[in-house]
């Protein structure tokens, strides 16, 4: 099932987004200019939940940011 979040969301999700490594620059580069273009497939961005936490994605939540619109992902975890 697809998820559509917005810019505010995905700056919520990160603020309350559990430890994890580093942001790269240059994958939230690449994810916005396929959010921008075609080629986005919300079935390959997973957005994992665990205990009300983000665990996994903060990427795309980035990329969602640089984008500026809302975009479908797909979220795994007990928050759907």
């Amino acid at each position: 099932m697809f998820t559509s979040i917005d810019p505010v969301q995905a700056k919520g999700l990160l603020a309350n987004m559990a430890p994890s490594r580093s942001a790269r620059q240059n994958r939230i580069d690449y994810l916005a200019d396929q959010m921008k273009g075609d080629d986005w497939n919300p079935a390959s961005a997973e957005v994992t939940i665990t205990e009300g936490r983000m665990t996994g994605g903060q990427n795309i939540m980035h990329a969602i940011i640089k984008h500026g619109q809302p975009v479908q992902v797909t979220v795994i975890g007990d928050d759907r």
